[in-house]
């Protein structure tokens, strides 16, 4: 499966990306933003949602866990 993925499956993984997303709850999709999107390290990503840098791990833990299912086929190339 070394072939890089075409313009419609990338969409369909685009979509699937997107529906898994909206299905976490507001705060599961901060922390991704805060942490994937902008870089923010865990201690200061959880200083903004008023948590701890553990709780702020442990949410981020819980939030990739949960996107897993929805994302398993999705090969990265």
């Amino acid at each position: 499966m070394g072939e890089q993925n075409g313009p419609e499956e990338r969409a369909t993984l685009t979509v699937d990306l997107d529906r898994a997303m909206r299905r976490l709850g507001e705060k599961d999709r901060l922390i991704l933003f805060l942490h994937f999107y902008l870089d923010l390290p865990l201690d200061e990503a959880g200083r903004i949602m008023g948590m701890s840098a553990e709780a702020a791990k442990s949410r981020l833990y819980r939030a990739t866990r949960s996107l897993r299912p929805a994302l398993r086929c999705v090969e990265i190339t």
